[in-house]
């Protein structure tokens, strides 16, 4: 069977292309914008995508009401630059680009980062940036200093993967190279045994709370509120939301009990 080479087989398609007047910019559109379809259809697994008419998501309000939070210490903190670890499609780091802030998306799906990619170009944001990896104490080296670092629902499959050491290792990383305030959270009792995590006593809430306080020297821990999450079998859940500041919270911080 004859070998047919690559740039034999990229001219013979440009000049197919060409045959039936679709320029490669508009075929690489297209297919950008059937790839984003299959990767988003019938709904989004997780984030909603409300700019580009994808509305529904397995945790839309508990992704609206940490935003909440998130938004309002961005606000008071002048926050100019950002990290979203673990950012799936994008939901928060598109969020703080729109502010202005100079954001970089952290994701290693491809079903996610490929939407992201897609939801970056159609909005024309210019100042979010994304990495593909797969974090871990190696890629590490890659993730810059930022004024806000977002660790969201992400710990728990570290700790799983890694076990717990090397994950309490990369949350002390993390808030190495935050320089004003990380928002964390994590699966708590719901998760199954399989994930590594440890007995999460005395309440996790206190767990937690000790947790960061070990990894986040220097830092200001501070609770804000429970919501809404999906446990791994998919039934519905809550989740402790923290900010760790590395100065006192802000005034006007709308911090929960």
């Amino acid at each position: 069977m004859p070998t047919v080479s690559t740039s034999s087989l990229q001219t013979t398609v440009k000049r197919g292309l060409r045959r039936v007047g679709v320029t490669r910019e508009t075929a690489d559109q297209g297919l950008d914008r059937l790839r984003f379809t299959l990767d988003t259809t019938p709904a989004l697994d997780y984030h909603p995508l409300p700019w580009l008419g994808k509305e529904r998501g397995q945790r839309v309000g508990g992704t609206e009401s940490r935003w909440r939070q998130i938004e309002a210490a961005a606000s008071e903190l002048g926050v100019t630059s950002a990290v979203d670890v673990g950012a799936n499609v994008g939901w928060f780091s598109i969020s703080l680009a729109r502010l202005g802030i100079s954001t970089l998306a952290i994701e290693r799906e491809p079903k996610f980062f490929r939407t992201l990619l897609y939801a970056r170009s159609e909005l024309d944001l210019d100042q979010l940036s994304v990495l593909v990896t797969n974090l871990d104490q190696k890629s590490l080296a890659a993730v810059p200093k930022a004024d806000l670092l977002l660790f969201l629902s992400v710990w728990h499959h570290m700790v799983r993967a890694l076990g717990y050491s090397a994950a309490l290792e990369i949350l002390g990383e993390l808030w190495a190279r935050t320089e004003q305030v990380m928002f964390f959270d994590t699966g708590e009792d719901e998760l199954p045994s399989y994930y590594g995590m440890p007995t999460l006593e005395p309440s996790p809430d206190e767990f937690f709370t000790g947790v960061l306080e070990q990894a986040c020297p220097g830092g200001v821990v501070v609770r804000c509120g429970r919501h809404d999450a999906f446990a791994p079998n998919g039934e519905p859940c809550q989740r402790t939301l923290y900010a760790i500041f590395r100065a006192t919270a802000p005034d006007n911080f709308p911090a929960l009990p």
